[in-house]
């Protein structure tokens, strides 16, 4: 996705983030934004030996994780529609597994019911969506047929939104084409107070210029996800940008490496990267990699109501 310039290693390294200290993720958009893909690179991010359970209609994500446990949903076997096992029934079975992370592929129904109460019990989790504004997310989840609890809401964290952009490029002979192009077009902070939800917009795609606009990491650091990751860590501030910005760096050589490495371009290497970065960060010269940290955005913020009652 860094390749593909979908999002930025300032981008990444939040979502990493997130990722590590087992937030929850929901990836939006329409359909052919890239979805799925981005499900599988944020899943690549997941700690080694963390305990992943993968849930889907057809097997597309790809992990090299050790503890990997994927999960297909299986179509009736007789003529009477007898033996079939859908998505809710694999993700109350995996409940059962102990899992550190729960990956269901696109949620639809009741089972983002389930999904949702496990992220309040613990357990990290990414998942897709068809919805085209987090607003929008919020008010499908809400409703029939996946009827997800209010109270539920409090263990998502982030969402991203996904777009397919038409977008200016000139080709090989420098001519201007208009060219699809798949970008996040905004990154948002969840906080759910009382019947109201905030969204933190922290990221969002620049269509005249084609890149991520962002907000300086001391204001990333003043969002509720990440002053709850600070409060579970006892780190501080300070060090949570640093951290935030070691990531970006970290990313940000795996990007410029992979323009030279072909074997970079394969999962499994790549994970295996992340992997000895958590083990050990100095394991790369990251000193001289650059990173643009004073984004150009304040965060904004926006609210909706979702209940006259209390959750």
């Amino acid at each position: 996705m860094l390749l593909k310039e979908t999002i930025d290693p300032i981008v990444a390294a939040w979502l990493m983030t997130l990722i590590e200290h087992r937030k929850a993720i929901l990836v939006a958009g329409t359909m052919g934004t890239g979805k799925t893909s981005m499900i599988n690179a944020l899943a690549n991010m997941i700690p080694e030996r963390a305990t992943i359970v993968t849930i889907e209609d057809t097997a597309e994500l790809k992990l090299a994780h050790p503890y990997w446990i994927p999960l297909v949903t299986r179509d009736p076997v007789t003529l009477d529609e007898r033996g079939s096992i859908g998505i809710f029934k694999l993700v109350k079975h995996a409940l059962r597994l102990s899992a550190d992370y729960i990956v269901i592929g696109e949620v639809r129904g009741e089972e983002a019911k389930i999904w949702a109460n496990a992220l309040l019990s613990g357990h990290g989790g990414i998942t897709s969506f068809h919805a085209e504004s987090p607003e929008a997310c919020i008010q499908r989840l809400l409703s029939e047929p996946l009827n997800v609890e209010k109270g539920a809401l409090r263990g998502l964290k982030c969402i991203v939104m996904l777009r397919r952009m038409p977008l200016i490029k000139e080709d090989e002979r420098g001519v201007p084409r208009k060219v699809f192009l798949r970008r996040i077009s905004g990154v948002y902070d969840v906080d759910v107070d009382s019947n109201i939800v905030y969204f933190y917009r922290l990221f969002k795609h620049d269509p005249s210029e084609d890149i991520i606009a962002h907000c300086r990491l001391n204001e990333l650091a003043n969002v509720p996800t990440a002053r709850r990751i600070i409060d579970e860590t006892g780190i501080t501030k300070e060090e949570f940008v640093q951290q935030i910005l070691l990531r970006a760096k970290f990313l940000k050589y795996l990007k410029r490496e992979a323009e030279f490495h072909e074997d970079l371009l394969d999962y499994r290497e790549v994970t295996r990267l992340f992997w000895k970065f958590y083990e050990n960060p100095k394991s790369f010269s990251l000193d001289r990699v650059e990173v643009d940290v004073n984004g150009p955005i304040e965060v904004e913020v926006k609210s909706i109501l979702i209940g006259e009652e209390e959750l």
